[in-house]
């Protein structure tokens, strides 16, 4: 499902600040949103937080975090290591 159909291009065009929570990265998800952010945007930051040790691990991370890499020259985009939610102290 293209993110566009549950969301308007515009709003998402009008986000100041957003943060991806990348549990397994679904590539087309995050590229469409950078396609979308690439033809026009508002962000003065974007906080990206993925699981610890997802480098290379997730069959599509290494063309996810290039294109974030790339967005990266037009918009701040911060990256975060989490742990994985098996790791995550209890109670939280």
């Amino acid at each position: 499902m293209d993110i566009a159909e549950f969301i308007c291009e515009q709003f998402l065009q009008r986000i100041q600040y957003a943060a991806l929570l990348l549990g397994n990265p679904h590539k087309n998800f995050v590229l469409q949103l950078l396609d979308i952010w690439g033809a026009d945007n508002r962000l003065k930051r974007l906080d990206v937080y993925f699981p610890k040790g997802a480098l290379g691990s997730y069959r599509h991370w290494d063309i996810v975090e290039s294109r974030l890499r790339t967005f990266s020259l037009m918009v701040p985009v911060h990256f975060h290591e989490v742990p994985e939610p098996s790791e995550a102290p209890s109670g939280q």
